[in-house]
């Protein structure tokens, strides 16, 4: 069996929400997504929402995608990252091997 999770980067219960990501909110990410990534085997796919949603407006660089994405692959690094939102092009300028 294959393990796929969902994560939503925008969470109302933590207050993480446009305009209010402080360093604490995002190291709070982290550790979510540290747990979640740990205690599985290998986890498949992570498919990540609540980024730069027309309700949530919580965007890309309040909440790094290419940190989070470097986060996710040190822990899983065969893990498919899937983002709901993609809203736009993350890897024009980006240094993150695909």
């Amino acid at each position: 069996m294959r393990v796929g999770l969902y994560y939503s980067i925008l969470s109302l219960r933590d207050d993480i929400r446009h305009f209010n990501v402080t360093s604490a909110k995002l190291k709070l990410i982290k550790d979510q997504l540290t747990e979640l990534l740990t205690g599985y085997k290998e986890v498949d796919i992570l498919i990540t929402d609540g980024w730069d949603a027309p309700w949530s407006r919580l965007t890309y660089e309040e909440v790094p995608f290419q940190e989070i994405y470097g986060h996710v692959k040190n822990l899983q690094p065969n893990c498919l990252i899937c983002d709901l939102n993609a809203s736009h092009i993350l890897w024009a300028d980006s240094t993150i091997p695909m």
